[in-house]
């Protein structure tokens, strides 16, 4: 059919309307498309970790979660797994986790759709800290600033500490361990500040408080009271203002330990002085080396002041009587205080300030028991090794003098023999080994009967006891140590017992003048020695003064059997080196000495027994004896001082050693117009011998060891009244420092102050060296007009009485010497202050009495029963059969003649001193 061109045209355009409907010509048709979900986040997992944990994936839960998904983690990116549509997965870098905080978590989808879902946060927290130790771990009170260690777990940069509470800066040096500074002022006080650490949020926390110990100082040492000391509890104490114990407080406490030694830190710092008191424990006897003893006393120590660690101390009984004076010293209670070395002895209240109290109690003791003043009690050891005899000296006689008064012990005590330690500290707290206590009653022993501690227990018991250790201890004998290397030792305990104003003059250790009589204690009694001339040597218990018959031993053998029959002259007694008491007996015509055993005399049978140990003849040089106005000697008296005495012989005067029985050095009489004194003075406390030469004065210097000389005219000057022999007799108060003098037959006294003497040594040949005798220091004395005749005096260096008397007359003189330190300007010294006489013979009951010639028997000895001293004159007139006996005190109170004259002092005419019931008695023997 044919075709014509509009049928064309129409099938073209309906082609082409049907092509652009299907392909959308022209762009003008719309395609269809899918688009992205947006997510979210629901839940992270873990939700939180600490800082600095290891790397680790972080879950993230959510939904619209596709495999495109992308995460910030703190605004960073950070690739991401897809696990599901609700699950993505990431991984934490360290560098992630090292900082605490909180951090956004955000995950985004792409377009189409798509789009960033809201943060969720993922918390690093900070761990709470842990403290586990600190170093160190403890700190010494009032230490110096220092750097506290503090170990644990999880500390960061940023954490914090506070020490006792208070913030301090710390310095974090890793996750494990950390430091803070101390001051001064952080461990001043003892106790036990918390170290508390603190670490800042997120999370963190304080830690627990771990204690910081700020101990107190620690005292350190050993205690002693025999061999092998253990099981003791130790004590410490603050000592109070009156020098006790604050015993309700404790400043600490510990056990010693088994090898003795022992260690106790202080609870509190104390405001003063402290004492460690040691109390129990075992020990083993050094007598024996195999007993076993219990303690029983307490034993201490004192301490000045306490402010750091104190090693090295040692309590022992030599630091408890150091403590016990101490105490005594503090109390406010009268004490026997002695001032400077030549000065007075007196009681007195005052209360030092305590350093000076324990410098003087560590004086007094060191000094008693012949220690080093440079020793120190709380710190000197007690040894009983042989090696330290030779090795450290002054710890093996610390040794002995526990030894010794052990031994003592076990011969005195009726309980236990550790009780002597607390009866003899109770009776040294007034400064005076007297058997009485501060308050003046009678020291008991704490165990069995609890009898009175004997008066001689601190003095001539204890001498006695050294002496039996030192001879007869086994345990001694059995570590090879020489009898020599122990008797050099025990002559110097023996030494500083004599010399020690804590022996009182009742133990008749000591005398002021060398005449024929002397006195000693022992076994809590008293006894009087007397050279009796031809009847010997007798011995008189004179602990009661009042007995009406007292028991007497006269020992008429002693002349024949240690001096061919000479007179016996003198006898000195002293607490032998041997284990007991003995007797220097010696005879005016001999050259020879007799040692003779005191307690023989005192307990044997003159009958029967033979009271000589042994007999010496002395190396004296001089070819005849020496001739006084009324006699002659080779040997005309002694003084005892330790293991030394003094004996004034034709040749001057020797030291004997009673170590070695041998003569030591000899001070002889230089001035060739003098002789030796026919009694010399003595003042051994003070290292001072005194000669009244006849026509001069020799004063030896025993430290010095030289003779210093008053000439014939200096003397005759001071004293225009003497006889032209000058000086007769001397002796010497040695607490006061006093020399009185007495002229042949005069009725005067002389008097020097020898504190205020001066030496002056030798400037060229033939110039002697000088004493001098200041103005003021000396005094002469009118006793009476035309009498009492005098030549001879002893005095009592605690009351100060002195006893006046003569070889060849009846007449005697009481007078109370007059301290020169006491007199006040303008007054003047006078020597005496107040004294009686009186003719012996004049009385009824003394009617037969004789002077008993030259040298002079006469003594003074302190009675420890009565409390007051008594004078002995030697009676010639009946053969030597008798003595008088003086109450010094009470003749002083006899009524005089008080009428203004020269002879006013003459007891009262009509008054008979030796009248039943006075002063004056006379014991005779057949």
């Amino acid at each position: 059919m044919p075709c014509s061109l509009n049928s064309d045209r129409l099938w073209f355009a309906t082609l082409s309307a049907a092509i652009l409907l299907v392909t959308g010509c022209g762009g003008s048709q719309k395609k269809t498309t899918s688009s992205n979900p947006s997510p979210t986040v629901s839940s992270l997992s873990p939700a939180k970790l600490l800082v600095a944990s290891s790397p680790q994936n972080l879950t993230i839960n959510g939904t619209n979660f596709i495999s495109s998904s992308t995460v910030t983690y703190n605004g960073k990116s950070h690739a991401a797994t897809f696990v599901s549509g609700t699950q993505l997965t990431l991984s934490l870098a360290s560098t992630d986790l090292s900082a605490a905080g909180t951090f956004p978590v955000v995950v985004s989808n792409p377009s189409p759709g798509g789009g960033a879902s809201s943060s969720l946060n993922f918390e690093v927290d900070n761990p709470v800290p842990v403290v586990t130790a600190l170093s160190p771990a403890s700190i010494e009170v009032n230490s110096a600033a220092t750097t506290l260690t503090i170990m644990g777990t999880g500390f960061v940069s940023g954490t914090t500490a506070t020490f006792n509470s208070s913030a301090v800066t710390p310095t974090v040096v890793s996750s494990t361990q950390m430091t803070i500074p101390l001051t001064g002022a952080d461990v001043a006080a003892i106790g036990k500040p918390a170290v508390v650490v603190s670490n800042p949020g997120p999370g963190g926390g304080s830690s627990a408080a771990v204690a910081l110990a700020v101990t107190g100082p620690v005292l350190s040492g050993a205690l002693s009271r025999g061999l092998g000391t253990t099981g003791a509890t130790i004590n410490a104490y603050a000592i109070n203002a009156d020098g006790s114990s604050d015993t309700a407080t404790p400043l600490g406490t510990t056990t010693q330990n088994s090898d003795g030694t022992f260690a106790l830190a202080l609870n509190a710092l104390p405001a003063a002085a402290v004492r460690l008191t040691a109390t129990g424990g075992t020990y083993t006897s050094p007598v024996d080396g195999k007993t076993a003893i219990t303690a029983t006393s307490s034993l201490s120590l004192v301490l000045d002041g306490v402010t750091a660690d104190v090693p090295g101390l040692v309590i022992s009984p030599i630091s408890d009587l150091v403590s016990s004076v101490y105490a005594g010293k503090l109390s406010g209670k009268p004490v026997a205080a002695h001032v400077g070395a030549k000065k007075k002895s007196y009681r007195a209240a005052a209360v030092p300030a305590p350093a000076t109290a324990h410098s003087e109690a560590a004086a007094l003791i060191l000094a008693f028991y012949g220690f080093s003043s440079k020793d120190v009690p709380e710190t000197l050891p007690v040894s009983f090794a042989a090696a330290d005899v030779t090795a450290n000296p002054e710890w093996f006689k610390a040794g002995m003098v526990l030894g010794g008064l052990i031994e003592e012990a076990l011969t005195s005590t009726p309980g236990s023999p550790d009780d002597i330690f607390a009866a003899l500290s109770a009776d040294i707290e007034d400064g005076l080994f007297d058997g009485l206590s501060i308050d003046g009653t009678a020291v008991t022993f704490a165990t069995g009967t609890k009898a009175t501690l004997p008066f001689t227990a601190g003095t001539s018991d204890f001498l006695v006891g050294l002496g039996t250790f030192a001879t007869s201890s086994t345990y001694l004998a059995g570590i090879s140590v020489t009898s020599a290397e122990l008797g050099s030792l025990e002559s110097g305990i023996f030494a500083g017992v004599y010399a020690s104003p804590a022996t009182p003059s009742s133990a008749g250790l000591l005398a002021g003048n060398s005449g024929a009589l002397s006195s000693y204690t022992v076994g809590g009694k008293q006894y009087l020695i007397l050279a009796a001339r031809s009847e010997g040597v007798v011995v008189i218990d004179i602990s009661d003064p009042g007995a009406a018959s007292p028991t007497v031993k006269a020992w008429t053998g002693i002349p024949t059997a240690a001096f061919g029959g000479a007179e016996v002259g003198g006898v000195i007694t002293y607490a032998g080196l041997g284990g007991h008491p003995e007797v220097l007996c010696f005879a005016y015509g001999s050259k020879n000495v007799a040692f003779l055993n005191l307690n023989t005399l005192i307990g044997g049978n003159p009958a029967t027994d033979n009271p000589i140990d042994s007999t010496l003849a002395l190396p004296i040089k001089a070819t005849s004896t020496v001739s006084f106005s009324g006699g002659q000697a080779f040997i005309a008296g002694g003084i005892a001082g330790g293991s030394l005495v003094y004996l004034d012989t034709a040749d001057g005067y020797y030291a004997f050693d009673l170590t070695t029985n041998t003569l030591g050095a000899l001070y002889p009489v230089e001035d060739t117009n003098e002789i030796i004194a026919e009694n010399m003075g003595g003042d051994i406390r003070n290292g001072i011998l005194l000669g009244g030469n006849y026509h001069g004065l020799q004063y030896v210097d025993l430290t010095k060891q030289k003779s210093y000389y008053a000439d014939s005219s200096t003397i005759a000057g001071l004293f225009p009244d003497f006889s032209t022999d000058l000086i007769d007799g001397n002796s010497v108060d040695s607490s006061y420092h006093v020399g009185i003098l007495t002229s042949e037959d005069r009725s005067y006294a002389g008097f020097v102050n020898l504190a205020a003497v001066t030496e002056t040594d030798s400037t060229g040949a033939g110039v002697l060296n000088a004493l001098g005798i200041p103005a003021g220091a000396s005094a002469e004395l009118e006793i009476g007009s035309s009498s009492p005749t005098l030549s001879g005096s002893a005095v009592d260096s605690s009351t100060h009485l002195a006893l006046f008397m003569a070889g060849f007359s009846n007449d005697i003189a009481v007078g109370q010497l007059q301290d020169p330190a006491s007199v006040v300007s303008p007054a003047t010294w006078q020597g005496l202050s107040d004294w009686r006489y009186f003719t012996l013979n004049n009385s009824p009951e003394l009617a037969s009495y004789g002077s008993a010639a030259d040298p002079h028997s006469v003594g003074v000895v302190y009675n420890n029963l009565i409390k007051k001293p008594y004078g002995y004159v030697l009676d010639g007139g009946n053969g030597y059969h008798g003595v008088v006996q003086i109450d010094l005190a009470g003749f002083l109170a006899l009524p005089d003649a008080n009428d203004g004259s020269p002879d006013a002092h003459i007891v009262k005419s009509g008054t008979d001193p030796a009248a039943t019931g006075g002063p004056v008695r006379e014991i005779t023997w057949p």
